[in-house]
């Protein structure tokens, strides 16, 4: 079992090829926060440097310990968080939604249940 740490980069192999993620900010309640970024490479990288300087396609709170343990994704090095990318983050106001809710909301209904 592998601990993960701050800066680790995470390659995710996908059926068209490879995708990476930055391991950036761990919250105590809602885990690792990883910068995902855009790109899917037909082989896998050697460097990540290029990579983790990118603006993220998105950031998104993931189960990473989990999902190492699992041989779901792979940790393949360990890059420093760039400066604009290693302030404090707070974590958004997440809704969470049920199927149902949604179901409704979609067809006009702002019924909540």
């Amino acid at each position: 079992m592998r601990k993960v740490k701050i800066g680790d980069v995470v390659e995710i192999r996908t059926r068209k090829g490879f995708a990476y993620a930055h391991y950036t900010h761990k919250h105590k309640l809602y885990g690792a926060l990883l910068r995902v970024f855009n790109g899917i490479h037909d082989a896998p990288l050697n460097t990540y440097e290029d990579v983790v300087k990118q603006r993220p396609a998105f950031s998104i709170f993931f189960p990473l310990s989990a999902a190492v343990n699992k041989k779901i994704v792979s940790i393949v090095g360990n890059v420093a968080v760039p400066i604009a990318a290693s302030r404090k983050v707070e974590p958004p106001v997440i809704r969470f939604v049920t199927g149902t809710v949604q179901l409704l909301e979609q067809e006009g209904d702002t019924r909540s249940g």
